[in-house]
């Protein structure tokens, strides 16, 4: 019997923003020593070629979405993504991504992305500095209380 948990539909983005099929298969992670790390791999439903071979990247952004898909983008331009047949499969490859980066899998995102309007909100700030003492052993309390306080 097929495994359908981990049956997927390969996409990626094209130069006007659709998503063009790449392939069905089923997907798995394993490490892959070409790559130097744990990666996902899909396998043509078909004749059991490879259609993604993509290194789980500890400063990548993925997202889950609508409980069976995870978007990436790989490089400038070319993003990625995995719709599963079920939840289960979707949820089982989630928490192997969260794993390989160190994040907790309940969060649908695996990086904090900060738009450019909410890091110019914190560089517009105008709360007055705060005055440290010199840095000296015998400070280090009053120090600490400061940082604390502010």
């Amino acid at each position: 019997m097929t495994d359908t948990r981990r049956r997927v539909k390969v996409y990626t983005l094209n130069e006007d923003r659709q998503w063009d099929d790449r392939g069905t298969g089923h997907v798995s992670s394993g490490y892959v020593e070409r790559l130097k790390g744990m990666s996902l791999l899909v396998r043509a439903e078909s004749d059991g070629s490879l259609l993604l071979e993509s290194k789980i990247n500890p400063n990548t952004a993925y997202q889950k979405q609508q409980d069976t898909l995870i978007v990436w983008s790989e490089a400038e331009n070319y993003d990625l993504a995995l719709s599963f047949q079920e939840k289960a499969g979707c949820d089982e490859i989630w928490e192997k991504i969260c794993q390989v980066q160190g994040k907790d899998p309940s969060v649908d995102i695996t990086q904090d992305l900060v738009d450019e309007s909410e890091e110019e909100r914190f560089d517009d700030m105008s709360s007055p500095g705060l005055e440290l003492p010199s840095c000296e052993l015998s400070r280090l309390e009053e120090i600490a209380e400061l940082v604390a306080s502010s």
